[in-house]
């Protein structure tokens, strides 16, 4: 599944890929629609990598705290 998708992306225009990932990131209704109403593709591109920096530093931060206190370091 994820093959399938990561191939279909690939040959996306930006624009779509731009729409596509602010409708599938994980932020509230109107982050979400504030970025759908950005008026350029490199605007709402560069606003999405800045969403996804900050929940991939996050997420490093939790793995960090997890391995720590001895957990399970696969966060399934």
């Amino acid at each position: 599944m994820e093959r399938a998708l990561a191939d279909e992306l690939r040959g996306a225009a930006p624009t779509d890929l731009a729409y596509r990932i602010a409708g599938s990131l994980a932020v509230d209704a109107p982050q979400q629609q504030a970025l759908l109403e950005l008026e350029t593709t490199s605007a709402r591109l560069q606003a999405e990598t800045r969403i996804l920096n900050r929940e991939t530093e996050l997420l490093r931060d939790l793995l960090v705290r997890l391995r720590e206190r001895g957990e399970r370091q696969e966060l399934n």
